[in-house]
């Protein structure tokens, strides 16, 4: 593959020329390079950056690495030649090569004294716990999908992830959003890997002096506790693969929050981080999220048990509504098991048909290590993914929210097995309630059809869905 890197009007562009094998594949990949996506990919440029010249070579080629790794064959021949350190990095840990090479060309550095983060910020509850822990003068990068090329509304919406930028700037700290139509290179539409949206971030190294790049990954994440069972590698082999990557630009990547789950993170939200005005719903608008998605439904059974309520049937109904939610829960074992266990012992189930069927679904889970009590506290092992200066300022204020882990807590996170549950007797018989409870389809109801009229009318715009109520009446 070959990419020409380029800037007009305070926008990095990039023309990518995918070789003819790389082409080939894409169409039998899924997820994969789109034959029909965009080959001019843009990215906006940060406040202070002129054009693609002011960016050190090495940093124009994380940003293009970001957007094409996964679908380079064998080379990527960029038009501006970068160290020779990067290219031995991408060389070694991504296995292809990277050119041409400037044998005179200097590697960017970390800034000598530097303490400067780069957060990756998207404005949900992990990016916004991520936010509270790090220091005040961290730099928020949004990263914002536009264009497309779908004549189809998405349903992805930014209001709510821009009103937490908003918010970040009123409470002083530095942020901005940079305009992006990289995801649409993949298909489906995505990231096409899992820090691209880190892009913005690595162009805010070109003005500031960024010692570290942060991401809001939280334990089940980083030790792969939200699918099946315990992964012994941090972050699995796409960080061990990208780490070195981005160590080599000078940017060495930083996990503030793998050392807490997404149960703590709930709680920095509820009890002081409201006024960041956190959502993870990416369907809803700021404060109004769907209610039907899966980050919804999850994240709303851990907010009510730390509240001590129970879910209303209103709102559980709403969540049913989605395939996608139903999708979860019907399958063995969930995704995101272990957080809907440790909500579900924590509140009343006996009123409700599926949160009662769930709670036996999640007996063995629930009877695990004190009922997932170490989800509550800080994971000991993990808080070597971040540079030693940013653990002495967050370490503080992990502890604010959650205790350090016993050995035995730490025993029990390297322990979880959630496929291991799916056997138990218990487990099954809550399943057997499940399903007969969740439809793999839902029936075309009432309640259904208002539901998707709502979405349909909040897609194509107010205006339409005015004028097609009036012609109903």
């Amino acid at each position: 593959m070959r990419i020409h890197q380029r800037s007009e009007a305070g926008r990095l562009l990039l023309d990518l020329q995918p070789a003819p094998a790389e082409l080939t594949a894409a169409a039998r990949a899924r997820p994969g390079l789109d034959p029909r996506g965009p080959r001019e990919v843009f990215i906006e440029l940060p406040p202070g950056v002129g054009g693609h010249e002011d960016l050190h070579p090495d940093l124009l080629a994380l940003v293009s690495l970001l957007v094409v790794a996964p679908y380079v064959d064998s080379h990527l021949d960029l038009s501006t030649p970068v160290s020779r350190e990067l290219a031995g990095a991408v060389s070694e840990h991504l296995g292809f090569e990277l050119g041409p090479v400037d044998a005179d060309l200097a590697p960017r550095e970390v800034p000598t004294g530097s303490t400067v983060t780069a957060l990756a910020f998207s404005g949900g509850v992990d990016s916004c716990a991520a936010s509270l822990m790090l220091p005040e003068d961290t730099i928020h990068c949004f990263l914002r999908r536009a264009g497309g090329r779908s004549w189809r509304p998405a349903r992805y919406r930014p209001e709510a992830a821009l009103a937490s930028v908003r918010a970040v700037e009123r409470a002083g700290r530095p942020a901005w959003a940079s305009r992006s139509n990289l995801e649409f290179v993949r298909r489906p539409a995505g990231y096409p890997v899992d820090w691209s949206n880190a892009a913005p971030a690595v162009l805010t190294a070109a003005t500031r002096p960024v010692s570290a790049l942060a991401l809001g990954v939280i334990l089940e994440a980083t030790y792969s506790l939200s699918k099946a069972g315990y992964r012994s590698v941090p972050g699995g082999r796409a960080l061990r693969r990208w780490a070195p990557v981005f160590a080599a630009v000078g940017l060495p990547l930083a996990l503030p929050l793998a050392s807490v789950s997404e149960v703590v993170t709930a709680r920095m939200m509820l009890e002081e981080g409201a006024h960041l005005q956190p959502q993870s719903c990416v369907r809803g608008l700021p404060g109004r999220p769907c209610r039907a998605c899966v980050k919804c439904f999850r994240k709303g059974l851990i907010d009510s048990a730390w509240d001590g309520q129970t879910p209303s049937s209103s709102e559980i109904s709403r969540a049913l509504t989605s395939p996608e939610v139903r999708g979860l829960l019907r399958a063995a074992p969930m995704r995101c098991e272990i957080s809907i266990a440790w909500a579900l012992d924590r509140m009343p189930t006996a009123q409700d048909p599926l949160l009662s069927a769930l709670s036996e679904k999640t007996t063995p889970a629930r009877r695990y290590a004190d009922g997932l009590d170490f989800l509550t506290a800080i994971h000991t092992p993990a808080l070597t993914l971040m540079p030693e200066a940013m653990k002495e300022r967050v370490l503080p204020q992990l502890e604010r929210f959650a205790p350090l882990a016993t050995p035995a807590q730490v025993t029990a996170v390297q322990g979880w097995d959630a496929a291991a549950l799916v056997s138990d007797p218990d487990y099954q018989r809550g399943q057997a309630r499940v399903l007969d409870l969740v439809p793999d389809r839902q029936p075309w109801t009432g309640e259904v059809r208002r539901r998707a009229r709502e979405i349909s009318w909040s897609a194509a715009g107010a205006a339409t869905g005015i004028a097609s109520a009036a012609r109903r009446r």
